[in-house]
């Protein structure tokens, strides 16, 4: 069983809370967090991307932590989606989701955090690619950089590929510089004291850079380096501040531990919660707020019996459950 990296496991769990805050509707006044929930996720997962083995091992790999869980979530989630246009009414008007092909047809899912793992799928394939056609790390940076600069360009003028494949190419050189991080250690080379220090420079440098970063959607304002900068900065001084002020939390390393649940969950969850908190006339904020601490109650209460008896849902197999 492998160690778990504590202050990476916070970090995961502070960026799903924010992914959590920002789809409920939680106001969270922290200057470039949007930003930072979704590039830092895809900078950790490039962190456990190892090309160990052959292409066979490696794919299959892919499908059962990644694709096998999207496509379950997927098609449970339509379920319910077509269940609601058929008995509830006025559905249709509080999802901007279409149908079952939205996939191919339009970003928005019924169940929208779902793209993170489609786009996370073509993400390790890609630099798969990358690596496996130069030992060179400066033609494999350059070529992430190209990838990235095309997703870029996707974004700017709101060309969309279907099964967010531009999302994909948009976070490869975030993914890419994680792996990076890994082979080399270097988050490891410095105590709480100095990633604090280096957390806090990041982070200011980061918010006095105009331009804006909404990977969810795959859209981007500001210059091509400044979204660079900020995408892989500001994630790194979100890892690094975990390592110096929370790594201690247990209760946000068991948020980091469970957010494939989280992830695929959330999104249904809360929805029913927030209509009924309407019914009873709690608005504005406080609806908000109560929303996200019931949700995620029950993600949490019930992550642990997923992970035990259905553990395929959170991409965990004999060989990869830890």
């Amino acid at each position: 069983m492998k160690e778990r990296i504590t202050y990476i496991d916070v970090a995961k769990g502070i960026c799903m809370l924010l992914i959590m805050c920002a789809h409920i509707g939680v106001p969270i006044d922290i200057p470039r967090a949007h930003a930072a929930q979704t590039t830092t996720f895809f900078m950790l997962s490039g962190y456990f991307f190892s090309i160990k083995g052959n292409f066979k091992d490696f794919m299959k790999k892919n499908v059962n932590s990644i694709l096998i869980p999207f496509v379950i979530f997927y098609l449970f989630s339509y379920a319910l989606f077509y269940l609601g246009k058929r008995f509830v009414p006025g559905f249709a008007s509080m999802t901007a989701a279409k149908g079952i092909l939205d996939c191919v047809t339009q970003k928005q899912y019924f169940n929208g955090p779902l793209w993170f793992l489609l786009s996370l799928f073509w993400i390790r394939l890609i630099t798969y690619g990358i690596i496996k056609c130069s030992k060179n790390e400066i033609i494999q940076f350059v070529l992430a950089i190209l990838c990235t600069g095309g997703g870029y360009l996707l974004g700017h003028y709101h060309i969309d590929i279907p099964l967010s494949f531009d999302s994909a190419l948009s976070a490869v050189l975030v993914f890419y510089v994680g792996y990076l991080l890994k082979k080399y250690s270097v988050l490891e080379r410095y105590n709480k004291v100095e990633s604090g220090i280096f957390a806090i420079i990041f982070y200011i440098s980061c918010i006095t850079i105009p331009g804006a970063i909404e990977n969810s959607i795959n859209r981007f304002s500001g210059s091509f380096v400044a979204v660079i900068y900020i995408s892989l900065v500001l994630s790194v001084a979100l890892i690094l501040f975990s390592k110096c002020f929370l790594s201690w939390s247990k209760v946000l390393s068991f948020i980091g531990r469970n957010t494939m649940w989280l992830m695929c969950t959330h999104h249904l969850i809360y929805r029913p919660i927030k209509l009924v908190l309407d019914r009873f006339a709690v608005k504005g904020n406080l609806n908000a707020i109560l929303t996200f601490l019931i949700t995620l109650a029950l993600c949490c209460l019930t992550a642990p019996i997923v992970e035990k008896y259905l553990p395929r849902l959170v991409g965990k197999t004999p060989e990869t459950k830890s």
